[in-house]
């Protein structure tokens, strides 16, 4: 068994980069950043029904990343909707809330009436503009 030396080690490094890259972006797609597989019990708000309805939905959380994550519900929510998803931190148990937008439904294939939803992170200003076209469309 012979060792490898520097120019044959670093040839051999950059195809294994190479393909670690290449097998990273089929399993992303279009997402920037991968996704950790959690299993987490969620409720979820969605911000249209806020002005009518004081109503959570249970949720369940499947994948998280530092932008987004993807979660299962039983609610009719549309593409574009702003949700609010609050859940228990495993870390430490604290509650944590998480103002996202939905960017894919996809019908769950193994329940009826539930949904599977892709959600990005947003920060508080969309949500604030919302509020405020809200505000301003009853006047």
């Amino acid at each position: 068994m012979s060792r490898l030396s520097g120019p044959e080690l670093l040839s051999l490094k950059g195809e294994l980069e190479k393909l670690i890259q290449q097998k990273f972006q089929a399993e992303l797609g279009k997402r920037k950043s991968q996704r950790a597989k959690v299993n987490l019990r969620a409720t979820c708000v969605i911000e249209r029904e806020k002005e009518f309805f004081a109503k959570e939905y249970a949720a369940a959380i499947k994948e998280m990343s530092v932008n987004g994550l993807y979660f299962e519900t039983e609610a009719l929510v549309y593409k574009n909707d702003l949700l609010r998803i609050s859940f228990r931190s495993p870390a430490d148990g604290t509650m944590k809330m998480l103002d996202c937008v939905a960017v894919r439904i996809n019908e769950a294939p193994n329940k009826k009436d539930a949904f599977q939803i892709a959600a990005m992170a947003v920060d508080q200003t969309r949500v604030k503009e919302y509020k405020e076209m809200l505000k301003t469309r009853t006047s």
